[in-house]
């Protein structure tokens, strides 16, 4: 089913349109949420590649009572409508990218799969980081950890999704300029 669909998004209009609802969470929806919470950019939790159990404490500390309520908000809202956005332009773009290079049931086609990895991890991720807030000040180590893991997950996945895509890319030149 998620196939089919990406089929259908495996072109260069609906591509575009993803990639622009990308820009406006990106540039527009995630400041102004941030803005709203009183966050410094880059300062949640989810955007930093690792963080221990003590520095996402130290992180939810910073936050008065309403911050924190603006970003569970966030993270049930906005965090889990952009994983589902950014999956699906991952996983269309790589099927766009393969179309020329395999055929239509190869097992290269699997590769779609991949930015759902990243969802399901960014999803996990984000359950844990709104545990955290809403049982905030009582603390739970073990659940900080699982959480930066599965943070550590996502942005290892998003790596292995864009080293793809540029693999993809340049796959694509090759093979066009050997037609040549």
């Amino acid at each position: 089913m998620i196939f089919r669909y990406l089929q259908k998004l495996a072109n260069g209009r609906s591509l575009l349109a993803l990639f622009a609802l990308s820009l406006l969470f990106n540039l527009v929806l995630f400041p102004l949420s941030a803005k709203m919470a009183g966050e410094q950019p880059g300062s949640s939790l989810d955007v930093h590649f690792f963080y221990t159990p003590e520095q996402a404490r130290e992180n939810i500390s910073q936050h008065s009572e309403a911050s924190r309520q603006i970003a569970i908000v966030t993270h049930l809202t906005l965090d889990t409508i952009y994983p589902l956005l950014y999956a699906f332009l991952f996983g269309a773009l790589i099927l766009f990218l393969l179309r020329p290079l395999a055929a239509e049931h190869s097992a290269a086609q699997k590769l779609v799969y991949l930015p759902f990895a990243i969802l399901i991890a960014d999803f996990i991720e984000n359950a844990g980081i709104v545990a955290m807030f809403s049982l905030y000040p009582a603390w739970y180590p073990g659940l900080a950890r699982a959480t930066g893991i599965f943070t550590t997950l996502k942005w290892l996945l998003v790596l292995v999704t864009l080293v793809t895509i540029a693999g993809l890319i340049v796959l694509r030149r090759v093979k066009r300029r050997a037609k040549t």
